[in-house]
């Protein structure tokens, strides 16, 4: 027995009393639950995208330098979840990435031509350039 599991001056006490109570009685018992076994759902299927994105990286991406090129015709062909992951990967480990990604993968949704020749920004002076015939990933020096 740990005091501290009834004292609601810490955070999980609280939630549990709280947040735990107010999902249950709203959406029943079992709720949290219900939430826990989906997340664990989605957390399988974001590994197993995650691994297949790995996979198709190294088939259509080619790195030369600061440059990472994905043929456009291949960008297009993959649902979007596989695009932002292969433009995940070809950025790498880089602070607030996602903002540049979003604004890509919006452009390449719209109508073709309407995104040649754009350029999104993205993090520690990484582009995604859209071009006629491939989406570079572009390192620029500082």
């Amino acid at each position: 027995e740990d005091p501290a599991n009834e004292d609601p001056r810490f955070e999980r006490p609280k939630v549990r009393a709280e947040v735990v109570a107010a999902i249950e009685r709203g959406w029943g018992d079992g709720a949290v639950r219900a939430m826990a076994k989906s997340s664990q759902r989605l957390l399988e299927d974001a590994r197993a995208l995650d691994a297949f994105a790995e996979r198709l990286f190294k088939e259509v991406v080619t790195t030369e330098g600061a440059e990472s090129r994905i043929a456009l015709d291949a960008m297009l062909s993959m649902p979007r979840a596989y695009r932002r992951r292969v433009l995940e990967l070809a950025i790498g480990r880089v602070r607030d990435r996602s903002g540049g990604i979003d604004a890509a993968l919006d452009a390449l949704d719209r109508p073709e031509g309407t995104w040649r020749g754009a350029r999104f920004a993205v993090a520690d002076g990484t582009e995604i350039v859209i071009s006629s015939d491939a989406v570079t990933v572009v390192k620029l020096a500082r």
